[in-house]
């Protein structure tokens, strides 16, 4: 196996290429596992070790920070949802502040598809989510709302191209 020759060379996507770079730069000097796992890169076809690298870039990974956030912006709107119905009722009522019932059970679920476009140094993804709540608001007068809840969130996201997905 020929070490000399630069790993980010031989591969085309752009995460491939930026952690072939970082291996270049660490090859030379590197022992036990570290030096086991390069020469196995070295080892392998220009296929694979796009494919090789790909995985460790880790693209895959910080997708799971993207679905966190897009699960976190689901429970927002059912906050957002029933905040909003209690301001509908106080305006059916002609009253300012907060309307309804003094105490309102309420129960919500929702389901959520979002398609992310890739670009020319990141991947697409398909994500799907499901989010149920419930909880109870008291409305302590027209300006005072108390209220408790909880709910449970799920999702997956699949990067294009790869078979992994978080």
């Amino acid at each position: 196996l020929n070490y000399q020759v630069p790993l980010s060379r031989e591969v085309e996507t752009p995460n491939a290429i930026s952690a072939g770079e970082v291996i270049d730069r660490i090859k030379m000097d590197a022992t036990g596992d570290r030096a086991d796992v390069i020469r196995e890169l070295t080892a392998l076809d220009k296929q694979s070790l796009d494919l090789a690298l790909e995985s460790i870039a880790g693209e895959l990974h910080a997708s799971a920070v993207q679905l966190a956030v897009l699960e976190s912006e689901s429970f927002t709107d059912v906050i957002r949802n029933q905040l909003t119905a209690r301001t509908h009722d106080a305006e059916e009522e002609d009253a300012d502040g907060w309307g309804g019932e003094k105490i309102r059970w309420w129960t919500q679920v929702a389901g959520e598809d979002a398609t992310l476009e890739g670009s020319d140094s990141a991947r697409g993804a398909i994500a799907r989510l499901g989010t149920g709540a419930g909880g109870m608001d008291l409305r302590l007068s027209n300006r005072w709302l108390f209220g408790a809840g909880g709910g449970f969130g799920a999702g997956n996201m699949g990067m294009r191209g790869l078979t992994g997905d978080s």
